[in-house]
């Protein structure tokens, strides 16, 4: 699977259910969206990619597998497609986007 182009507002997503990573966020995305238009100016809601930076250790895909072992003298694991894009959200950037809104 996976998606052809960019990601936008207008990219279809995954089912909303409880059997998959992807459908808990697409449910969760429909709750959001109903809250906010039920209720303009009650909730914010921000999104960040996989996290790295200090203090993202194991609690990241990325400090799981590529710094937590690079920094533990190991070889860092990588997992993925070349041809696909992956983002990746650097913890104080995202603090500080946090901190904005």
């Amino acid at each position: 699977a996976g998606h052809a182009g960019a990601i936008s507002t207008s990219t279809a997503t995954v089912p909303a259910d409880h059997s998959s990573k992807p459908g808990i966020r697409s449910m969760m995305r429909q709750r959001f969206e109903k809250h906010m238009k039920d209720y303009p100016g009650t909730l914010t809601v921000v999104g960040g990619a996989d996290f790295f930076g200090p203090h993202v250790t194991l609690t990241s895909f990325l400090g799981d597998t590529v710094t937590g072992k690079v920094v533990n003298g190991e070889n860092a694991l990588a997992i993925g497609s070349v041809t696909k894009i992956h983002d990746f959200c650097f913890s104080k950037d995202f603090a500080n986007a946090l901190a904005i809104v």
